[in-house]
């Protein structure tokens, strides 16, 4: 019985031990630097789903030093710095990623959920009705 037991105990301690973590907050800020290019939105009171303008080129840039920079049409619309904390998300009722814009340009700061998978980025309004904006990677990682 002791056997089985110790046995037991070293398997959990291994399968627990090559358990990857969440990813950190230095890790996404990583992660988001670069060029991303805005496809679309959707949500609000109805829901609806709208693609980009084509005639609207809407780029959103990461820096290091949490800096960031908004332009459409290639000029600046918006910029300042950001950071990335933990909040609890209406979409999931967990404890979720989010990042804070604090705007040189326009006033007040934002708060989004925030996602990535692979070459997407999700930035969601952590209220209800509130829209997910959507972005693609412009620059290779």
């Amino acid at each position: 019985m002791k056997t089985a037991f110790y046995s037991l105990m070293v398997i959990m301690f291994c399968s627990s031990a090559t358990c990857r973590k969440a990813q950190s907050g230095i890790t996404l800020e990583h992660s988001l630097i670069g060029t991303w290019k805005y496809i679309g939105k959707s949500g609000g009171y109805a829901g609806k789903q709208e693609k980009a303008d084509p005639s609207r080129k809407v780029i959103l840039q990461f820096n290091n030093g949490f800096r960031y920079q908004q332009k459409i049409n290639d000029k600046i619309s918006d910029q300042g710095s950001y950071e990335i904390f933990k909040v609890k998300s209406i979409y999931s009722g967990k404890e979720d990623h989010a990042i804070r814009f604090r705007s040189t340009l326009t006033a007040p700061s934002r708060d989004h959920i925030i996602s990535m998978r692979n070459d997407s980025l999700t930035l969601a309004d952590n209220v209800y009705d509130g829209f997910q904006m959507e972005y693609i990677r412009a620059t290779p990682k």
